[in-house]
């Protein structure tokens, strides 16, 4: 990244329900501190109110306005874009989705290709070794354990009914509390079973975390990426009422479940909560489900019987405790924002060349 380029413009997210923001009022301070213009977007929707990114110093300016922003501001947002064909001439920070050949991927590549612009894609912030130094994969597998055992308490308690829109939550820690008490009364008629798929990741983790702070004995398997690299798809899925998928597919393996074997008469399975949730890519390890579910409708009902088969699959879960996700994420991002020569800024670009000439 230039070291010239001092102006960073923190744009309003579009996407219906996102609430997170990328950089917080405390670290946009210390980013003026050291000398960087910050422009922040008004946002009514977002986690932290307008008037402490003022207090910090920021230029205010309206949502949207970042498409005339100054070419040297770089633009730094979470989720995508507003869908346009307009040619994107800036330099800018969020998670793009767009690098793995998903359906979408070309026309906006095509936008940056037409308008010079380029795309940090954060999901590449990566250090020497090629580890991502800015996720959500933590705060991601906390909620979507909560998000799945909230599930199955409501499919014991209201089998016909589709589960209600998700409210946000101050922290994980309020949500836990309110987990464990709706757990609280199945520890005599009987808990449920769970499987996490990539239990050693930080999503995994972050999965595994919150299930053992309930401390309410829930049971456990877990596996590890290496486990799916036999063919699937897995059987054993079936006889776990909870399976919580942490990791995607990168190479073209048999998925791990699909259309014919979530049939099967012998299936306890009820709630797939899939973490990783990209049903676009190539290799999606669920293929029975095609598209995202959202925070006003949680859940995808794939079977409709004795016992239902519903689908979690959220692409931006964290956003349901938006305060929590924001202050970790902008804790990791800001240090490297003032950082130009951080190798994290040659290993984006590179993504990004790879996947405009792929």
């Amino acid at each position: 990244m230039s070291s010239a380029s001092k102006h960073i413009w923190i744009r309003a997210e579009t996407k219906h329900g996102e609430q997170r923001v990328s950089i917080i009022p405390t670290e946009v301070r210390k980013l003026i501190e050291k000398g960087y213009h910050v422009t922040v977007e008004r946002s009514p929707n977002r986690c932290i109110h307008d008037e402490n990114y003022r207090i910090a110093g920021a230029t205010m300016v309206e949502a949207g306005t970042w498409v005339n922003a100054p070419r040297d501001a770089m633009i730094i947002g979470l989720k995508e874009l507003p869908h346009s064909d307009i040619p994107l001439h800036h330099r800018h920070l969020y998670f793009g989705h767009c690098f793995k050949g998903q359906p979408h991927a070309m026309q906006l590549l095509d936008r940056f290709k037409q308008g010079g612009g380029t795309l940090y894609d954060l999901e590449y912030l990566t250090n020497e070794k090629k580890k991502r130094m800015v996720s959500f994969g933590r705060i991601a597998g906390m909620i979507g354990m909560a998000i799945a055992l909230l599930v199955w308490v409501w499919q014991q308690k209201h089998p016909y009914i589709p589960y209600p829109p998700i409210d946000t939550y101050g922290s994980t820690t309020e949500m836990r509390k309110n987990v464990q008490q709706v757990l609280r009364p199945f520890k005599e008629t009987g808990l449920p079973t769970i499987l996490i798929i990539g239990a050693n990741g930080a999503c995994g983790s972050g999965a595994v975390c919150f299930a053992k702070q309930l401390n309410i004995g829930l049971s456990i398997t877990k596996w590890t990426k290496q486990d799916t690299l036999n063919d699937g798809p897995f059987h054993e899925l079936l006889q776990k009422h909870i399976v919580v998928n942490c990791i995607q597919l990168n190479i073209s393996i048999p998925p791990f479940l699909n259309g014919d074997t979530i049939t099967s008469p012998s299936r306890v399975l009820s709630v797939l909560s899939d973490i990783s949730c990209d049903p676009l890519h190539p290799f999606h390890p669920f293929p029975f489900y095609t598209k995202p579910t959202t925070l006003d409708h949680p859940t995808d009902r794939i079977i409709h019987d004795t016992i239902p088969l519903d689908v979690i699959a959220i692409d931006h879960l964290p956003t349901i405790v938006p305060i929590e996700a924001s202050a970790e994420c902008s804790w990791k991002l800001a240090p490297f924002l003032v950082d130009h020569e951080s190798c994290v800024w040659k290993n984006m670009e590179t993504a990004f060349l790879n996947a405009c000439s792929a």
